[in-house]
């Protein structure tokens, strides 16, 4: 297990699971755009209940932008640099521990929102649309439009608790070899990349019964610092988990809220 390490880990977002409206990774071979995750983040230092991540594809030979996002038909207003820096402010605050409000308005319940890294999207790339609730989860619908007046519209389920999770997500220093830290369980029968299945990947196990297991996978083309990466495991029972990351190479941080390997998050803090 201590090879997972030795990649410099970087962290990821524990309690994450694909789930409704979704596109497979094993499908993402469609030339349009379209959503490839819906997955559960953690707070935000405890600020709001939950934030939703929805992973967007764009599979067409052009880049997209979207300038539009909708949350049960209200629009959540566009963020100016001056409100986002402010807003990145509050963030950080709130993850410091300091007690504060975000500097926008809250709309349809909604503490922030952004696209990450950006609301353009390469072609064949991937981008995320985050917002974080103000209280509970609940079910609503996402639509988001792109600057051609595309709609894409997703539906968002009430939070579940995810039966398998990605915990870690490491890189070698020259970015060729991936490590994944997964849950208790089964090990992964497959991983997939930007939709593109990794066909060598061994399985490290676990240190022991009813701890974390990891894999190492072998990249065909190693990413950029910085890269975008959707990255999706399926495990034996037909179950996915998946993490869209940026790639870091050479950088190693723990888990989110210094949680041990087996202990398992507390509420706010999925």
């Amino acid at each position: 297990m201590r090879l997972i390490y030795g990649f410099l880990c970087l962290s990821i977002v524990a309690g994450c699971q694909t789930t409704c409206d979704r596109v497979s990774a094993s499908s993402a071979a469609s030339n349009y755009v379209s959503v490839a995750a819906v997955r559960y983040m953690a707070s935000v230092g405890g600020v709001g209940a939950e934030t939703v991540e929805v992973v967007v594809r764009n599979g067409t030979k052009k880049p997209v932008s979207f300038v539009k996002a909708e949350l049960d038909g209200v629009e959540l207003p566009k963020i100016v640099p001056s409100v986002q820096s402010a807003l990145d402010a509050f963030r950080r605050g709130a993850v410091g521990g300091r007690v504060g409000q975000p500097a926008v308005p809250s709309v349809a319940g909604v503490r922030w929102w952004q696209f990450y890294p950006s609301p353009d999207i390469k072609a064949g790339g991937y981008a995320s649309f985050q917002f974080n609730f103000m209280e509970r989860s609940r079910p609503c619908r996402l639509a988001l439009t792109t600057s051609s007046g595309e709609s894409l519209s997703v539906h968002i389920p009430r939070y579940s608790k995810p039966k398998r999770r990605v915990e870690f997500l490491s890189f070698s220093g020259d970015g060729s070899v991936m490590s994944i830290r997964y849950s208790k369980g089964a090990p992964p029968v497959s991983v997939s990349v930007n939709g593109k299945r990794i066909e060598r990947f061994i399985n490290l196990g676990a240190t022991a019964s009813g701890h974390p297991g990891a894999v190492v996978a072998g990249l065909p083309v190693p990413p950029k610092e910085g890269d975008g990466m959707f990255v999706e495991l399926e495990f034996p029972d037909g179950v996915k988990s998946s993490v869209f990351i940026r790639a870091m190479l050479g950088v190693c941080t723990v888990a989110p809220n210094g949680k041990s390997d087996s202990e398992p998050l507390e509420e706010g803090e999925r």
